[in-house]
């Protein structure tokens, strides 16, 4: 009686002999031609079958790869939101430190007008330290003397004469006006050279 066909022939040893003596080679190669045969017998008249195996294969695969694009897609427009609603915060904190720095500025000109110089060189030290580190943060004065007038950043209230500045640019700068990343929080009021 022969052993019936292997359905694994990766299993069979090579020096292995069955029970009529034949080498495992032997086995190992019958094994593979019998599922060869039941391949080809399960393929005959399945054509359909496979077809539609092969169709759902490829609309499934399609289905995930829109799930996946669509998750993503979903987390970027979170992430944005986000990030847009961390940004108007710190709009509205540099917003509420403007009338505070404008206090800081009038003592510090006060403290100069006085005859108190360490006073006023710790103001002015305070004042540079605290405007460096709000730049870091992209919040930074918008007029500095000497520069050209710009009626994107700066209100003139008036104008005057000198004879070292160029016309057009800024002479004295009346109110300090700011931006947070290029947007404008409040206009610079400035007197300009005529």
């Amino acid at each position: 009686m022969r052993p019936s066909a292997v359905r694994f022939p990766f299993i069979i040893s090579f020096q292995q002999k069955d029970r009529g003596g034949e080498t495992g080679n032997t086995v190992f190669l019958s094994s593979l031609q019998n599922l060869g045969r039941e391949l080809k017998v399960l393929s005959q008249g399945n054509e359909k079958n496979f077809s539609l195996v092969l169709k759902k294969m490829i609309f499934l695969e399609s289905t995930l790869d829109e799930l996946l694009e669509a998750e993503t897609s979903e987390k970027d427009e979170r992430v944005h939101s986000i990030l847009e609603q961390e940004k108007q915060k710190m709009e509205k904190f540099f917003i509420e430190m403007i009338p505070i720095l404008d206090i800081l500025d009038t003592a510090c000109s006060s403290a100069a007008e006085s005859e108190e110089l360490e006073l006023s060189n710790g103001l002015e030290i305070l004042n540079r330290k605290l405007v460096r580190l709000l730049s870091s943060w992209k919040f930074a004065k918008s007029a500095n003397k000497g520069m050209k007038f710009d009626p994107l950043f700066h209100e003139a209230i008036g104008t005057g004469s000198s004879s070292s500045m160029t016309p057009g640019s800024i002479m004295d700068i009346i109110e300090s006006g700011w931006t947070f990343e290029s947007k404008i929080l409040r206009f610079a009021k400035v007197i300009v050279v005529k």
